[in-house]
């Protein structure tokens, strides 16, 4: 849920006003050296699905490089890391997320369609294999 002025180079290079909102969903690019189970390691995630870039860009869904940050530290992830923009515009009503259990079940409720048309373009899912607590 972006506000962020971090935010602002990346709405004017996606074509957007500086003071568009976007929802983004974070997310990795597997590569040879970044597969899904180092993507996932130190994490809780126990599965992922995966869909081809030129997927989502043919959809409309717009991926931003960026980076994520633990405190100060950079992620070493940051090297595939971007954020999928769901949705975005001056109108996404938002701050309904910090409002009362029935105005963020309501936000939920009317950003529900633009998610599920995403995962209807992501595969199956898949469960990570657990690591061995060796490496």
């Amino acid at each position: 849920m972006a506000a962020s002025p971090l935010y602002v180079p990346l709405l004017q290079r996606g074509g957007l006003d500086p003071s568009a909102r976007v929802l983004p969903l974070s997310c990795f690019a597997v590569t040879a050296s970044w597969p899904p189970e180092r993507l996932a390691a130190q994490t809780h995630y126990r599965s992922y699905r995966i869909a081809g870039a030129s997927t989502l860009l043919a959809a409309g869904y717009p991926l931003w490089p960026t980076e994520v940050l633990d405190g100060e530290t950079p992620d070493p992830r940051n090297e595939v890391h971007y954020d999928l923009i769901v949705l975005a515009g001056p109108d996404l009503h938002l701050e309904q997320f910090a409002g009362t259990k029935p105005d963020r079940a309501a936000a939920r409720a009317r950003l529900a369609p633009a998610f599920e048309s995403l995962v209807a373009l992501l595969g199956p899912t898949v469960a990570l294999v657990a690591a061995d607590a060796d490496g």
